[in-house]
């Protein structure tokens, strides 16, 4: 996430957005590194109604994905993509994504707000 905050807001709508399809209404947060400014994000909680916390994911260690959710936390390493593994992963979708175009437009809405 530091450096790429177009990246967390996607992943915050997209989380929000597969919660919402099962009816448990999240919002998110994110903090940043830098108080400042968004462009460093490391971490995105989701968060209830109350504003309680249900979950979060941020970088933690360098290349490390931190998931937490209530006392449980799960910590992996992220290899670094390359040009091949996101184009496969992209190419392995056919037509179009009505996901990606929903959760796309939220991720703006995120970024914006």
């Amino acid at each position: 996430m530091p450096g790429d905050a177009g990246d967390a807001y996607y992943l915050a709508a997209w989380l929000v957005d597969g919660f919402g399809a099962l009816g448990i209404p999240l919002k998110a947060r994110f903090e940043s590194i830098d108080a400042e400014t968004s462009s460093n994000l490391k971490r995105v909680e989701l968060l209830s109604r109350a504003g309680e916390t249900v979950a979060s994911i941020g970088l933690v260690e360098g290349r490390a994905a931190e998931v937490r959710v209530g006392a449980l936390v799960l910590r992996s390493v992220l290899a670094p993509p390359t040009d091949y593994s996101l184009m496969r992963e992209e190419l392995s979708i056919p037509g179009r994504d009505p996901v990606f175009a929903r959760v796309l437009s939220a991720a703006a809405e995120l970024a914006l707000s």
